[in-house]
């Protein structure tokens, strides 16, 4: 208990101070801030993509997290549709002037984009018009799978 209590109370070297290393002045000559330094950047984004991959998979487990994993099956519809929503709350924010802070407009952009689509999918989902978010009979990997299993015991027989 009392090793655990320790681990508990040491410090993470990872904390948002250590995160401003990276924009403090560097200490190799002619380069201005660390992350400019040949190799820092990169490493610094393998470490962030871990830190999402590992997010990713903590919130997997949650089932608090079913909106998550409802847009990651449906990605394609955000892929597909994402760009008009975003152009036009985008447009829409900077012309009106109602948000100065860009923190704030990119932050409603984003939910904008994420949300009209998949609202949007789920309103046309059921309707005539939802060849726009399917994938062509011939390029379905379902209908793939299906031709390699007929096709198998033929070349097994031959």
């Amino acid at each position: 208990m009392g090793a655990d209590r320790r681990a508990l109370d040491t410090p993470s070297p990872l904390t948002p101070q250590t995160a401003l290393i990276a924009f403090s002045a560097s200490p190799v000559e002619g380069y201005a801030k660390v992350a400019d330094v040949p190799g820092v950047r990169i490493a610094v984004g393998l470490i962030g993509a871990m830190a999402v991959v590992t997010a990713a998979s903590l919130l997997s487990r949650m089932n608090r997290a079913g909106y998550l994993r409802y847009a990651g099956r449906n990605s394609i519809v955000l892929y597909v549709s994402f760009v008009l929503p975003m152009a036009a709350t985008r447009i829409l924010l900077l012309k009106s002037g109602l948000i100065s802070n860009i923190g704030g407009v990119s932050l409603i952009v984003t939910v904008v984009a994420v949300a009209v689509p998949l609202a949007l999918y789920a309103v046309l989902r059921n309707t005539w018009v939802r060849f726009l978010y399917e994938r062509p009979e011939a390029l379905k990997f379902e209908r793939r799978r299906e031709r390699e299993a007929l096709a198998a015991p033929e070349a097994v027989a031959a």
